[in-house]
C-alpha cells in the first residue's frame, strides 16, 4: 500500500493506491503542527498500517520555515575577506527602473558569520590549511554563540573540498549538523553556492525535528518525502539536504499533471494548480521542465527544480482596498485557521466566499458535504465590503473574481506568452481544489482550446507523489575549453557522476535494479557568463550552436565553446499510472439545476456528480461539475465530456 499526503496551507490531500485501486481524502490542515492533520488523515483513510506500506509526503515545513524565518541559529563558516557575501549578492537589477527597491534582509546576521584564514586556488590547489589553533578558537565561539547548526563555505571548495571536509570534521564534536557546500552544491559561482548552503543549514533541524515525530507516529510504515526534482528520498536525507524539499508539493502536482497527461497522450500542457493559499504554474513540453535558477524570498537556490511559477492566488486569498480605494485579492491568505468566512471562523472575504456568493459553489456538497459551509455569513459580510467599494454585492464578488484571475492570467502568461510559446497550442491541465471554478475564464482569456481536469483534480499532487520513484540529481563544475574535450573523458567523469548516485542510494537501503540516467552539459561560448543545458550526445557542439540560436537569434561558428558543469540525473523505475475505470455510482440527492451569476447575468447551470457522467456523453455549459475533492464551472463557451475513467475534457465551442 501507498499514500501520497500533500500538506497544503488550507487543505492537506491523500491519495492511498492499494491492490491498483485509488481512494482520495481531504482534511483541513493544521499549520500550527502539520503532522497533526497527515496523521488524522491517514487514520480516516485506512485501519491500519503494516511493514512495508510507504508513505510519500510533500511538505511546505521548509519553505513556510524559511518565509517566516523560524530557522535555526546557524553559524556560517567561511574564506576570509569574505564574510559579507550573503549581504553583497549579485549586484544584478531586477527592477531596473524602480527608485525605491527594498532589499530582503538576510536571514543569518553578520556576526553569525566567521572566517577562516585557508585558500584554495581556482585550479584547485591548497595554498593555506585552516590552523588547528585557530579552529579550537573558532569551536569555543560556536558553543558560546548557542548556534544549533554551522553552514561551511569556502573559495573554490567545489574543485578540491579538502578544507571543508577538514573544518566539518574538527567541528563534529560539538554534535551540531553541519554543512558543507562542497557536498550541497559542488559547482562554482560562490554566492549561489553560499546561499544554498545556508539555507540547507538554516533549515535542516527544523525539518529534521518534524520528520522524527512524524515517522515516530506513522511506525512502522515507510516515510518517503518528495523532492523538489520530483522525485523520492529518505528522510535521513532529507534531514541532511532539506534544501531540496523548497518546492516539495507542487513538485507533486507537475509531476502527478506530467503523468495524467501522458497517459491521454497529451505531450504539450500547461499546468494550473490552484489550492487553498497558492497558484502553482508550469509549461511541459512532453518532458518535465527543470530550472537551477529558483529563488527562494529573493536567495537564490542553486539545486535542480522543477520549473514552477508560484503566485500568492489561492481560494482562500483575501479581498482588501488599497490607500486608492481599489480592489485587491492575495497574496495574503486566510489560510486553514480561521479561514474563508463561510467556514464559520473567519472574517474577511476570500475567493472561496465570492465564487459561493455567485452560486458557484454548494453549500451541502462542499468537498462531498464533508465541510459545512455557511452562506449567510459570507453575505452579510459581502454586503458590508461591497458598500465599502461602492457597489452591489453582486459586483463585489464579480470584481474578487475577475482580479484573482487577472493574477493567474499573468502567472500563465509568465511560463507561456514571456518565453515564446503561445498558449493556444498547449492543453490546460488543472490540479488543486480551486481551478476548476476558474479554469474555464483562464482559458477563454489565453485563446486556450482545450482544458482537463484529471479524476483526482483536488487531490492531484498526493496522486503524483503515489506514481513517483527515487531520484538523485549530481553535478561537477569542470570548466573544460574546447581543445580539452575528448570523449573519453567526459565518459569517465560521467562514470564516476553515476557511481556517486548509486553510492548515495546504496546508503539509504534503495536497491537501483532498474533506472535510467539522463547526462547534460552546461555549455557556453568562451567569455560569456552563463550557459546552456545542452543532452550528452555525440553532436553536443551541433546541437548548442542550434539552441543559442533559437534562444538568442544567432550563434557564433567561429567562436571556441567551454564545458562549465556535467550534470546527471538517475531515477529509479517508476510504477505505471492506473486509472480505474468510473463506475455508474454517485450522489443522488443533487438539485438538477442553481442559479449562478455568470457575465453580468444570471445563468440556470446543470448540476452532477462526476461519477454520475456517462462516458462520452457530450454537454455544454453553464454547468457545475461536483466531485468531492473540487468543484468545476462549466461556462456557455465549453463543452465537457468524460472519458471512461473520469477525466473531465473541456473544449471551447465559440
Amino acid at each position: 500500500m501507498r499514500i501520497g499526503v500533500d500538506t497544503g496551507g488550507t487543505f492537506t490531500d491523500f491519495v492511498l493506491e492499494k491492490e491498483g485501486g485509488l481512494r482520495f481524502h481531504k482534511v483541513v490542515s493544521t499549520p500550527h503542527n502539520p503532522a497533526e492533520a497527515v496523521c488524522r488523515g491517514i487514520d480516516e483513510l485506512c485501519e491500519s498500517l503494516y511493514p512495508g506500506d510507504e508513505v510519500i509526503h510533500g511538505t511546505t515545513v521548509a519553505t513556510n520555515g524559511f518565509l517566516e524565518r523560524k530557522g535555526a541559529r546557524t553559524a556560517v563558516i567561511t574564506t576570509r575577506g569574505f564574510r559579507d557575501l550573503l549581504c553583497i549578492g549579485r549586484q544584478n537589477r531586477p527592477e531596473l527602473y524602480n527608485l525605491q527597491v527594498r532589499k530582503v534582509a538576510p536571514f543569518i546576521r553578520r556576526s553569525w558569520v566567521f572566517e577562516v584564514n585557508e585558500r584554495t586556488l581556482a585550479d584547485g590547489t591548497l595554498v593555506r590549511k585552516p590552523e588547528n589553533g585557530h579552529l579550537g578558537k573558532l569551536q569555543d565561539k560556536l558553543i558560546h554563540g548557542r548556534f544549533e547548526s554551522i553552514a561551511v563555505v569556502f573559495l573554490h571548495s567545489y574543485v578540491n573540498p579538502t578544507n571543508e571536509e577538514l573544518v566539518g570534521a574538527y567541528l563534529q564534536d560539538l554534535g551540531l549538523p553541519v554543512s558543507l557546500s562542497s557536498r550541497v552544491l559542488p559547482e562554482f559561482r560562490e554566492y549561489e553556492r553560499l546561499s544554498t548552503t545556508c539555507i540547507n543549514a538554516y533549515l535542516g533541524p527544523l525539518l529534521s525535528h518534524y520528520f522524527r515525530e512524524l515517522e515516530q507516529r506513522l511506525r512502522p510504515v515507510v516515510l518517503l518525502v518528495q523532492q523538489s526534482n520530483g522525485g523520492h528520498m529518505t528522510v535521513p536525507e532529507a534531514a541532511e539536504r532539506p534544501v531540496h524539499t523548497i518546492l516539495s508539493g507542487p513538485a507533486g502536482g507537475l509531476a502527478g499533471a506530467r503523468k495524467i497527461a501522458d497517459f491521454l497522450g497529451e505531450p504539450r500542457i500547461i499546468t494550473f494548480d490552484m489550492g487553498g493559499t497558492s497558484t502553482d504554474v508550469a509549461l511541459s513540453d512532453g518532458d518535465l521542465p527543470y530550472t537551477r535558477e529558483y529563488r527562494l524570498d529573493d536567495f537564490p537556490v542553486g539545486v535542480q527544480v522543477l520549473d514552477i511559477h508560484t503566485i500568492g492566488a489561492g481560494g482562500g486569498s483575501i479581498a482588501w482596498l488599497d490607500r486608492g480605494g481599489a480592489l485587491r485579492v492575495g497574496p495574503k491568505s486566510a489560510g486553514a485557521d480561521p479561514g474563508p468566512v463561510c467556514y464559520g471562523k473567519g472574517n474577511e472575504l476570500t475567493v472561496t466566499d465570492a465564487n459561493l456568493f455567485l452560486g458557484r459553489l454548494l453549500p451541502d456538497y462542499f468537498l462531498g458535504g464533508g465541510l459545512t459551509l455557511y452562506p449567510e455569513r459570507t453575505e452579510k459580510t459581502m454586503h458590508h465590503f461591497a458598500s465599502r467599494l461602492g457597489v452591489s454585492p453582486l459586483q463585489a464578488a464579480e470584481g474578487i473574481v475577475a482580479v484573482a484571475n487577472a493574477n493567474m492570467s499573468r502567472a500563465l502568461r509568465a511560463v507561456s506568452v514571456e518565453r515564446g510559446y503561445h498558449p493556444r497550442d498547449y492543453v490546460l491541465v488543472c490540479l488543486g481544489g480551486a481551478s476548476g471554478l476558474h479554469a474555464c475564464e483562464l482559458a477563454l482569456e489565453l485563446n486556450i482550446h482545450r482544458i482537463i481536469l484529471p479524476i483526482a483534480t483536488g487531490v492531484l499532487s498526493a496522486l503524483g507523489m503515489v506514481s513517483g520513484s527515487h531520484r538523485r540529481d549530481l553535478s561537477r563544475t569542470v570548466l573544460l575549453k574546447q581543445h580539452q574535450l575528448q570523449t573519453t573523458e567526459l565518459e569517465k567523469l560521467f562514470q564516476g557522476l553515476e557511481s556517486d548516485a548509486f553510492q548515495e542510494l546504496a546508503r539509504t537501503g534503495i536497491e537501483a535494479t532498474d533506472f535510467s540516467s539522463v547526462r547534460k552539459l552546461d555549455i557556453r561560448y568562451h567569455g560569456q557568463s552563463y550557459e546552456i543545458p545542452i543532452p550528452h550526445t555525440k553532436d553536443f557542439v551541433d546541437v548548442f550552436h542550434q539552441e543559442h540560436e533559437r534562444l538568442f537569434g544567432h550563434a557564433f561558428l567561429d567562436r571556441d565553446i567551454e564545458i562549465t558543469t556535467l550534470r546527471l540525473s538517475l531515477e529509479t523505475e517508476s510504477p505505471a499510472l492506473s486509472l480505474p475505470r468510473q463506475g455508474a455510482a454517485g450522489q443522488e440527492k443533487l438539485p438538477g439545476y442553481r442559479p449562478l451569476y455568470y457575465a453580468g447575468t444570471f445563468v440556470d447551470a446543470a448540476i452532477s456528480h462526476r461519477t454520475r457522467l456517462q462516458p462520452g456523453q457530450k454537454f455544454a455549459g453553464p454547468a457545475l461539475i461536483l466531485d468531492d475533492s473540487s468543484t468545476c464551472l462549466v461556462t456557455p463557451e465549453f463543452v465537457a465530456q468524460a472519458d471512461i475513467h473520469g477525466n473531465l475534457h473541456l473544449e471551447r465551442m465559440r
